[in-house]
């Protein structure tokens, strides 16, 4: 019997990597800290952080626009504030689909998470991934706009392990000053933006070290030291963030930025460190 923390950690961690299950062709990566919502829901959950759905998720008036976007859906569909990743978000997502199935006699087939991204969940795979499509071209089109809207990520070679980023979406916004590195860095709109960029982007930094970006103030341009992979993952990155705030307050919404204590988990906490040090492999 464990008698600390320390030791319900170990025996949770090593219980985790008996049963795991390796899969052929498959790393054998470490789990989901996010296994816990997934195994409380149907037979298949698709989880992603799309930009459609956090134009809403990351906007003040998520219910507002969700409630509007799902108005003759034929499905139902709920919502959880920003809450941590792990035990917390776990609970905050099985009480709101209790209180959903109470409320209109079935569970909500859309999960939204504030500062977060978009769960879906079903018995049939084929349907979650047709209401994912669904849902996303719907709050898309809550914006104005459809679901092919973003923009695709185009690398300019300069060099081995040298990239550059100077697509004119993001080149014309970060000339400006309208959205500095600083902002980037401090203001994250969900936790995806702390993990990629902090401690990887700078400001008309020349000499990079590998793993480093660099936005040119004067151009717009960004310059990333290190793999193909990696710099696109960071390129995306930027990118959904700018093309995020600029829908939702092209709209008149106002834009929802994690708090300090959500910020200051996700900085301290080794599961996104683990996530991080994947973006390249």
């Amino acid at each position: 019997t464990p008698e600390t923390l320390e030791d319900v950690e170990k025996d949770g961690a090593a219980c985790t990597k008996e049963n795991t299950v390796v899969l052929p062709g498959m790393s054998p990566l470490r789990p989901s800290v996010e296994a816990g919502f997934h195994s409380i829901l149907k037979k298949f959950v698709c989880h992603t952080h799309s930009v459609y759905a956090n134009m809403c998720c990351c906007a003040d008036e998520m219910c507002d626009i969700a409630e509007k976007a799902f108005a003759d859906a034929p499905y139902s569909w709920g919502s959880v504030p920003y809450t941590d990743p792990g035990s917390n978000l776990t609970f905050a997502i099985l009480n709101e689909v209790a209180r959903v199935k109470n409320k209109t006699g079935k569970e909500p087939a859309v999960i939204l998470m504030k500062n977060h991204g978009i769960i879906v969940h079903g018995d049939d795979e084929n349907e979650v991934l047709n209401i994912h499509a669904d849902a996303n071209e719907r709050l898309a089109k809550a914006f104005g706009i459809k679901g092919d809207s973003f923009p695709k990520v185009e690398l300019l070679q300069n060099g081995e392990d040298d990239f550059v980023l100077q697509l004119p979406f993001t080149a014309a916004l970060l000339k400006t000053g309208k959205y500095t590195v600083k902002t980037l860095l401090e203001s994250p709109l969900y936790p995806d933006q702390m993990v990629f960029l902090i401690g990887s982007l700078f400001e008309n930094k020349e000499d990079l070290s590998d793993g480093e970006c660099s936005v040119c103030t004067k151009t717009g341009a960004l310059r990333l030291k290190m793999g193909k992979k990696k710099a696109c993952t960071i390129s995306e990155t930027v990118i959904a963030v700018l093309f995020i705030s600029e829908q939702i307050q092209k709209c008149g919404y106002t834009i929802s930025s994690m708090g300090e204590a959500a910020k200051k988990f996700i900085a301290n906490w080794e599961s996104e460190k683990y996530r991080k040090s994947l973006a390249g492999k």
